[in-house]
């Protein structure tokens, strides 16, 4: 009896032994496993930031070399997104030079009221750089130029454009209006104004003279009529010679 108590107790201390034996081979395995996994991880974020620095965003030389103007970190008083809007309803022709027409007269006053006012030499000629960008080639450089100038004009204009508002003679309006002629001419050239002003002008000059006839009390009815005549036909010989 007392022999095979022995051996059962015998058995039950190996069982214990191996059970502890299996759980501290699972206690090292466990810990192996994590061991490998942090190296692991490790070994990934090097290489994801050895990835990452290999292959950094760096701006292509092309565009280096075709804007080698880097952004200027003035602080300009223009936002010149809003003007880039506008702007682009300009039109270019066949030959890739700048569509100068009434249309344009249009697009450039809507521009010019996107800028401030007194702005200096400086920030226009950063207005000239960005608007020489947005059309390619000779287009770019001709609205540039124009723009400018045409801001140039309408600040100087803006004082006297008061006056409209003023009660004047048929004579002052045709000298108000012979004036601002002569400024736009000034600032913009001859041809410019020619090109954006043409058609309006002619209207305006048109009507001016159509209201001198009927006002002129040393013409009679007869008279007025046949110089009322003579002046539509030279007004429509102008509109289709242009």
């Amino acid at each position: 009896m007392l022999s095979k108590e022995k051996a059962a107790l015998a058995r039950v201390s190996k069982i214990r032994l191996y059970m502890q034996l299996t759980s501290t081979k699972l206690i090292v395995l466990a810990m192996s496993i994590t061991l490998l996994s942090f190296a692991g991880f490790q070994l990934e974020s090097k290489n994801s930031e050895q990835h990452a620095a290999t292959h950094q965003w760096q701006q292509p030389q092309a565009v280096t070399v075709n804007y080698p103007v880097p952004i200027s970190q003035a602080h300009w008083q223009f936002d010149y997104e809003g003007l880039e809007s506008v702007l682009q309803k300009v039109s270019v022709n066949g030959q890739g030079g700048l569509l100068i027409n009434g249309d344009m007269a249009e697009v450039l006053a809507e521009a010019v009221m996107k800028l401030p006012d007194n702005m200096t030499e400086h920030e226009l000629q950063r207005v000239a750089f960005l608007t020489s960008r947005g059309l390619p080639g000779l287009a770019g450089a001709q609205l540039a130029l124009i723009l400018n100038n045409f801001y140039r004009y309408q600040q100087v204009s803006k004082p006297a454009s008061g006056q409209g508002n003023i009660k004047t003679s048929p004579a002052q309006k045709m000298q108000l209006f012979q004036q601002e002629l002569a400024l736009k001419e000034t600032y913009l050239s001859k041809e410019i104004v020619e090109a954006l002003f043409g058609q309006k002008n002619r209207l305006l000059n048109y009507l001016f003279s159509r209201r001198k006839i009927n006002e002129n009390p040393e013409l009679s009815q007869q008279q007025k009529n046949q110089r009322l005549a003579d002046l539509e036909q030279q007004f429509q010989r102008k509109r289709q010679a242009f």
